[in-house]
């Protein structure tokens, strides 16, 4: 998955610090996500989202590949699975 995690704390003006101390991680943990090289708990990618408050498909998404292989085989997927914009959410 990618995501903008450094991109949104350096417009919110935080350190990894300062963000891993909001979200209760390691500075070391915020660096793995930011680098790509962890993939976050679905609890620390909602505090996550929470802090910079955007939802968590704005923060983290599919790359090409994982989008290819969620669409299995047949090229075809039975879920929508492209990057939702805000907005695109209903309350059924």
């Amino acid at each position: 998955m990618d995501n903008q995690v450094r991109e949104m704390r350096l417009t919110a003006g935080m350190t990894q610090d300062d963000l891993a101390n909001r979200v209760e991680v390691s500075r070391q943990t915020i660096h793995a996500v930011e680098t790509g090289r962890y993939q976050p708990s679905l609890l620390l990618a909602f505090k996550l989202a929470i802090t910079f408050g955007v939802q968590v498909e704005q923060l983290f998404w599919f790359t090409e590949t994982e989008k290819q292989w969620l669409a299995g085989p047949s090229g075809e997927s039975s879920t929508t699975i492209d990057n939702p914009r805000q907005g695109d959410f209903h309350n059924d």
